[in-house]
């Protein structure tokens, strides 16, 4: 071997070799020596071979190296040396002109079935073309007819035969393929020492310059890792794969941008814009208030025939001695919004979902439209910045594995999802340091055990620690999150519910998928809405559900009425129902019963992620199936046993259900492992074992709809109240709050509960509420009293709920129980309860909380508002008026400001948007003997987002208020921004000089 010409340099900091540095034929040649050293060795490619040739380069017939065996041909490596990755288009050509070749002279392949095609690239390849080599059997020949004909015709340059066409296709699907990248080859060099040093000069010592190339990645440059990465991102995030479309499609995928429905969120703590602006002089321009009123509420836009529209009511309302404009709430609730304004607020984000409400959906659009840079987002920061997506079920796995962080986790998804294998973990490093980025950190409620759900919420907030430049946004069910809260650099958002627009676009979305014929597909959907009137509101509410109903209405023209029908019939039309089409396949598994095999495999899965954390793998997968087949008698051999396995899992990936060792939704996998709980206890009469099951999980919020899902099979099957009364009894009877909690969930979905243990429930729910209320399990008591103020708006059981609570205070004796009761009541808005007023009059005068919510109705203005608190200031003190009050039983204080916290000075200063007025009221506070110390002091214990931002902030310091002013200013800055000024350094104050370092 010569070693000759300058070789690329590879430094002992880089990861990879510099494969692209070499020559389109000396890659070539590379690859051949690697192939000659391996000879006979059976460690290149796992391929016993005993000869290795390089072809000449011309008339080569789409071989660049052929491996033989006995002097026939067993393998050829295709060699590409591109500076991106190979995409699926440039692949397929090159097998198409391969495999024309072989028809042509069959002599190149001597048999096929003992023959692989290697793909050798110097970069790596795109995630579809990895994925078609890894799992061609979801394919069809529909799928790759048209891309075939293309190539062929471009190779040839005339039409080719549909007989050839189809033998193409045909070889294509059945013949072996493997990919050889970059990471392959490294492991490869280290073996071979002598191709290593013939082909690359190594160099361990390196200048300085060089060193800051490779650790800030410029010498890969950026630009091409944005190009590259976002080009592999829109490839494996724009198509999903989509259960339920017409069956004989495969692969099952569509366009995310074609089914995608912009979702609706809720700020729970945001502002409700309840202002209360205060006028110094009746002679200031209506039109300058009204933009004043509207600038805070997000209007930017304020047109002269609003103003002459609303011309009358401003002279109203500014007549004469009337200073107060009141209530702006009725124009703006700042609590709802948009999925354009998702990043409108530059906090990190916890979007939280009921299951099946879109959530990883939302994130794959979202790194998509980034990507495309088309300005959709309002924020357009958002787009300086690089988005990554991490599964955190697969980052705890790979955590728990490799004991390894985050950084490092994410290079390992760069080089194995998106083929990016240059960036190495000092690289990326300094990427998050330099950079900004938006990590998506998606599926916290997948992460079932609730230790490592919490070692993954420190995780993600020591990594914002670690980089100021990233921002991150964390997606989960509610109940996983309720477990581990995160710290106060979270803003919490909710996706909403479908309102009936939406769901009206996603149905016409999914029929433009599914149905080509437009009159049959418009008749449908009217039909379809028509049948979706008699449905539970929640079933339809969500893309998911949403989904399974019209999966059901497409094949069986009827919809079923609960949750459990639901996914029972979706179940069964997946797995068992087939089309006319299907048919024709006469697709028959050995395996008799799917559905008791899908459900074992659930359970044995579920239970290993659950309990053990263990990784599920193919084969593991295939070998439990396998025992499975054999312990209940179904085979006796274990050949055949495998067989059976290996053919149903296939069916499963054919059906959309079970994909990459995993259920395509978990929704798929609660509901069989309910069913696997069901039929193997409660139907065996295995009674004991069954409620031990439950008792088991009822408390673990990764349970929860596994047991809904059970409890109302059970219930499904009864004729009468004996069997649910006593399975509820047994796990409600120690008054234990989570099973209390649980069943006031699911009671409304039980039809054979007696209306005693109706009222059972409901009585222990009181008495966990009021009369032994703990504050130590405050989260606890939220769930549960959302739960029972639910069961108000249901008529079967509205009528006992309120009669027991009018009836609670004749009862209450415990002056402190009372209170609570008043508490409860006031804080849940129950208007209909008849509390005794006098009694709840003087209630307020000894508890400050029950005074707040009891007394806040009654402001209608500024004054009455100060009035409140100097009354308030002088009943209870100095130490409660500046403390912040939350709920005790709601989340959020319904009707005061709608947020989860209130504080008399915040509420009153810091929800304002007019900085003249701002001032006034910190003037307004200071006159009623609520000096600057005592406002600042004030803000301690608020944790919350406030209404001015720190940029006004600084502007208002840099309009020289008044010392006073100026120290609630700083105080605010240094507690809701944790700003830090530095030392004045020059003449001018020191604010000022903020005010420039901010603004320069």
């Amino acid at each position: 071997m010569q070693d000759t010409g300058e070789k690329p340099i590879k430094y002992s900091l880089q990861e990879n070799f510099p494969y692209n540095d070499l020559g389109d034929r000396k890659f070539e040649e590379l690859l051949h020596s690697l192939a000659k050293g391996f000879i006979s060795t059976k460690k290149f490619l796992n391929i016993e071979y005993d000869n290795a040739v390089l072809m000449s380069g011309v008339n080569e017939k789409g071989r660049d190296i052929i491996l033989s065996s006995n002097c026939k041909t067993i393998a050829v490596i295709q060699c590409k040396k591109y500076g991106k990755n190979i995409t699926m288009s440039v692949f397929l050509e090159e097998l198409t002109k391969f495999i024309l070749n072989y028809i042509d002279d069959i002599n190149i392949i001597p048999d096929i079935n003992n023959f692989k095609y290697i793909l050798a690239v110097s970069k790596g390849i795109s995630n579809d073309v990895q994925e078609f080599i890894s799992n061609r059997a979801v394919y069809s020949k529909d799928d790759l007819e048209k891309q075939i004909k293309h190539y062929s015709k471009k190779i040839r340059k005339k039409e080719q035969k549909d007989s050839i066409i189809n033998e193409i296709i045909d070889i294509i699907l059945s013949l072996k393929i493997e990919s050889l990248l970059p990471k392959d080859l490294n492991i490869y060099l280290y073996a071979q020492k002598d191709v290593l040093h013939a082909f690359f000069q190594i160099e361990k010592v390196i200048d300085q310059s060089t060193f800051e190339k490779i650790i800030n990645d410029t010498e890969l440059d950026k630009d091409k890792f944005i190009e590259d990465y976002g080009e592999n991102v829109k490839n494996n995030f724009s198509r999903i794969n989509f259960f339920g479309l017409a069956l004989p499609r495969k692969p099952r995928e569509v366009q995310l941008y074609s089914l995608f429905v912009e979702p609706s969120f809720e700020a729970p703590n945001s502002q409700v814009h309840y202002k209360k602006i205060q006028i110094q002089e009746s002679s200031i321009d209506e039109k300058e208030i009204l933009t004043n009123i509207f600038k805070g509420s997000g209007k930017s836009q304020i047109t002269l025939e609003f103003f002459e529209k609303y011309e009358q009511l401003m002279h109203s309302l500014l007549a004469d001695d009337r200073r107060f404009l009141m209530d702006s709430s009725k124009l703006v609730d700042d609590r709802k919004f948009h999925f354009k304004d998702i990043f409108n607020d530059s906090r990190n984000l916890i979007i939280l979902g009921k299951p099946g409400a879109g959530k990883s959906s939302l994130v794959k659009y979202a790194m998509c439209k980034l990507f495309d840079r088309d300005d959709y987002f309002n924020n357009k920061e958002i787009y300086s910045r690089i988005p990554i997506r991490i599964e955190l079920h697969k980052y705890n796995k790979y955590k728990m594995q490799h004991s390894s962080g985050l950084v490092e986790y994410i290079t390992k998804i760069l080089e194995e999802e998106f083929q990016i294998s240059y960036v190495s973990k000092k690289a990326l490093d300094e990427i998050l340091k330099n950079y900004s980025t938006l990590i998506f950190f998606d599926g916290l409620d997948e992460v079932l055990d609730i230790q490592e759900r919490t070692q993954i919420r420190h995780d993600i907030e020591n990594i914002i620690t670690l980089y100021p430049n990233l921002l991150s946004v964390v997606t989960s069910r509610y109940e996983a999150y309720e477990e581990v809260h995160f710290n106060g650099e979270f803003k919490v958002v909710h996706v909403l519910d479908f309102n009936p627009k939406q769901m009206e676009e996603y149905i016409n979305k999914w029929y433009s998928i599914e149905e080509d014929d437009e009159n049959r597909r418009q008749k449908e959907i009217q039909n379809c809405l028509i049948e979706l009137e008699n449905i539970e509101e929640e079933l339809k509410k969500t893309p998911l559900l949403l989904t399974l109903i019209l999966v059901l209405y497409r094949n069986e023209l009827e919809l079923p009425t609960s949750k459990l029908d639901l996914y029972e019939s979706c179940t069964n039309t997946l797995v068992e129902v087939r089309d006319d089409k299907e048919k024709k396949m006469n697709l028959i598994l050995k395996i008799s019963n799917k559905i008791a095999t899908f459900s074992a495999l659930a359970n044995w899965q579920y239970i290993e992620q659950d309990s053990k954390g263990k990784t599920i793998s193919y084969e593991k997968s295939c070998l439990f199936i396998k025992d499975y087949l054999i312990n209940k008698g179904e085979f006796e051999e274990d050949n055949t046993a495998q067989q059976a396995a290996e053919e149903f899992l296939e069916f499963a990936k054919l059906r959309s259900i079970y994909v990459e060792n995993k259920f395509t939704h978990k929704t798929f996998l609660e509901y069989f492992t309910a069913y696997y709980i069901f039929t193997t206890t409660h139907a065996k009469g295995k009674i004991e074992e069954r409620d031990e099951i439950i008792s088991e999980y009822i408390g673990k919020s990764s349970w929860t709809v596994i047991l809904e899902l059970l409890v109302c099979k059970i219930d499904q099957q009864q004729v009468d109240f004996e069997i649910i009364d006593n399975l509820i009894e047994k796990q409600i009877q120690d008054k234990d709050i989570k099973s209390v909690m649980f069943f006031l969930q699911i009671i409304k979905y039980l039809r054979n509960i007696s209306p005693k243990m109706t009222k059972r429930i409901i009585d222990i729910s009181i008495d966990i509420l009021i009369l032994t209320y703990s504050g130590n399990q405050k989260n606890e008591y939220k769930v549960i009293n959302a739960y029972f103020i639910a069961l108000l708006k249901i008529e079967r059981y509205s009528f006992y709920v309120i009669e027991r609570l009018v009836d609670l205070p004749n009862k209450i004796s415990d002056s402190a129980i009372k209170k609570l009761y008043y508490q409860f009541a006031l804080e849940n808005n129950l208007e209909g309860l008849k509390i005794n007023m006098k009694e709840i009059t003087e209630c307020s005068k000894e508890d400050p909380l029950v005074y707040i919510l009891y007394n806040f109705r009654l402001i209608d203005n500024d004054d009455k508002y100060l009035e409140l608190l100097k009354e308030f200031y002088n009943t209870f003190g100095e130490y409660n008026t500046l403390k912040t009050y939350s709920p005790s039983f709601s989340y959020n204080f319904i009707n005061i400001n709608g947020r989860d916290n209130f504080n008399w000075i915040v509420e009153y200063l810091f929800f304002e948007n007019d900085l003249k007025i701002f001032e006034l009221k910190v003037k307004r506070l200071i006159k009623i003997g609520l000096h600057s110390k005592l406002i600042s002091k004030s803000l301690n214990g608020y944790t919350s987002e406030i209404g001015l931002e720190k940029d006004q902030l600084l502007a208002c310091l840099q309009e020289e208020p008044s010392e006073q002013v100026k120290r609630v200013i700083l105080s605010a800055l240094k507690q809701f921004y944790k700003y830090k000024p530095e030392k004045n350094v020059g003449k001018e104050p020191y604010y000022k000089d903020i005010f420039k370092k901010n603004y320069k």
